[in-house]
C-alpha cells in the first residue's frame, strides 16, 4: 500500500495565526506535508515575534507617533 501525499493549500490556511492550527487537521494527508505546515507556522510565529519586538521598539524611540 502506497503512502500518497495529498497536496493541500498551505498559504490559505497559514494566512492568519488564528487559521494556523487549522494545519493540524492534515495530518492524514502524509507526514511530509505535516512537517511543512509546521515550518511554515514556525516562519509565521517567528515574523509575528520579530513584527512585536520591532514595534515596541519603536514605541520606546518615540517613532509610533503618525
Amino acid at each position: 500500500m502506497r503512502n500518497r501525499l495529498r497536496a493541500v493549500p498551505l498559504g490559505r490556511f497559514l494566512s492568519s495565526q488564528g487559521e494556523q492550527g487549522q494545519c493540524l487537521r492534515y495530518f492524514q494527508g502524509g507526514r511530509k506535508i505535516f512537517i511543512i505546515c509546521l515550518e511554515r507556522s514556525q516562519s509565521f510565529l517567528n515574523i509575528n515575534v520579530a513584527q512585536s519586538a520591532i514595534l515596541v521598539e519603536n514605541k520606546r524611540n518615540g517613532l509610533d507617533k503618525e
